[in-house]
């Protein structure tokens, strides 16, 4: 069986339900995100402006920025064909928050990232408190790492939770045939955002 057939079944078998077809993949509905690319969104600035917890302003309402990308049939965020962003709005990070963005790209850092990571960790007597982690390049939208986020609440930035953040990233993976290498990527990075705390 092709490794996409084996990503596929494994998908279907954790919830994942597979739609008709816009591509030559089959379109998977995960989280509310439906899509039949296989493109990443490879921007710098949206995993950031998530992180930081953005909402962005347009001509008809407020959108927070994990809500404004898409991935459908010609279109790249939520907006109505008559509408047009007028601000971006990023609150003030917590008191003794770290603030933190870690690229893997092969050239300089014009370059596309293979995968990006921005965080946002609020800290208070040694522990983590509240973290924000939003990961670029990794699908056809920036993705909130939520599992990470809930497992760091309340823990000690060290090497052993840094360790288990890694391996906890991966729930919910499901790389594309010629793009496992990023999930060993993403580790890597999520355990370099949790290091910097420190």
């Amino acid at each position: 069986m092709p490794a996409f057939a084996e990503d596929l079944a494994q998908a279907v078998s954790e919830g994942v339900k597979p739609l008709p077809s816009w591509g030559p993949r089959t379109v998977l509905e995960r989280d509310g995100v439906v899509t039949g690319c296989v493109a990443v969104n490879a921007s710098d600035l949206v995993p950031a402006l998530i992180a930081l917890g953005a909402s962005i302003q347009t001509s008809k309402r407020s959108i927070a920025a994990e809500e404004f990308f898409a991935a459908l049939p010609m279109c790249t965020s939520v907006l109505d064909p008559d509408e047009l962003v007028a601000r971006i709005t990023i609150p003030s990070p917590q008191p003794g928050s770290r603030l933190g963005f870690h690229k893997f790209r092969i050239k300089n850092a014009i370059d596309f990232p293979i995968v990006s990571v921005a965080s946002v960790f609020a800290l208070g007597n040694g522990t983590i408190k509240t973290a924000r982690i939003a990961l670029g390049a990794v699908a056809p939208v920036p993705r909130r790492a939520r599992q990470v986020e809930e497992f760091l609440a309340g823990k000690e930035p060290k090497e052993q939770t840094a360790e288990v953040a890694g391996y906890t990233v991966a729930r919910g993976v499901y790389p594309l045939e010629q793009n496992a290498y990023k999930f060993h990527i993403l580790r890597a990075l999520i355990r370099q955002a949790i290091f910097a705390v420190e």
